[in-house]
């Protein structure tokens, strides 16, 4: 019985790491679509801003089909993540050789697919004007792609020159997206300063009291100092207090 109860677990096993290679193969084309399909909506809003043809950018958004968000790629990343560390955990490898290089092979696939999953979270961040959030996950975005690149480089091989040739265009679009999101989360900051500093600039508290026909009974009773308004109380206090 023991032998028969082995090759069960062993067939068991071999089929589940076969199915999740299938899955992570049919994910992996499913992004790269994905991607594609991304990239040219990018393209054609770009191309609209700038005031391109109308005709042309209607045509073009008409053959995308379904908008894809950056979530939509998020997601994909999250199934890649769980494919490749199943495989990379339940694969038995004899050979100590083979087997050190296998997971290296396996850790450069999750470190490049962590570094997808970054950049597309930090995409959403963006469109949602949430600049910081978004700086700190390109540059997390930027590290992962680095690192994979380095890897991919200590592997060697044709598949592996393919793949870091994916994680260098990673790597600098990365660094390319938190340059300009650098750049506007200055100007929104700097913006907000001045819409502050304007707000201030308006507010004159020694000509509180004797305020101008134009200035309303209201904002003169905000610019007083609050010393002016403790025995003040709103209308709908002074019941308790009476």
């Amino acid at each position: 019985l023991m032998p028969i109860e082995h090759d069960k677990s062993t067939i068991e096993s071999s089929l589940k790491g076969l199915h999740l290679q299938c899955t992570l193969d049919r994910d992996e084309a499913l992004i790269n679509s994905l991607k594609h399909r991304y990239e040219a909506q990018q393209a054609a809003n770009k191309s609209k801003q700038q005031g391109g043809k109308r005709q042309r950018y209607e045509s073009g958004k008409e053959n995308l089909g379904r908008t894809v968000r950056p979530e939509d790629l998020v997601h994909i990343c999250d199934s890649m993540l769980y494919s490749v560390t199943e495989i990379a955990e339940k694969t038995a490898i004899g050979d100590a050789d083979d087997k050190d290089r296998f997971m290296l092979e396996w850790q450069s696939k999750r470190v490049q697919i962590q570094g997808m999953r970054a950049f597309y979270i930090a995409k959403a961040y963006a469109m949602a004007f949430k600049y910081p959030e978004a700086l700190v996950l390109f540059e997390r975005s930027a590290e992962h792609a680095e690192r994979a690149t380095d890897l991919l480089g200590r592997l060697g091989g044709n598949i592996e020159k393919l793949r870091s040739q994916d994680a260098k265009s990673l790597l600098a679009r990365a660094r390319g997206e938190r340059c300009l999101i650098h750049a506007r989360g200055l100007a929104a900051a700097a913006q907000d300063q001045a819409q502050v500093s304007k707000s201030m600039a308006q507010i004159d508290l020694d000509k509180a009291e004797g305020a101008t026909d134009s200035t309303t009974e209201r904002e003169v009773k905000r610019a007083r100092y609050l010393s002016e308004e403790l025995d003040s109380f709103p209308d709908s206090l002074a019941q308790w207090i009476n």
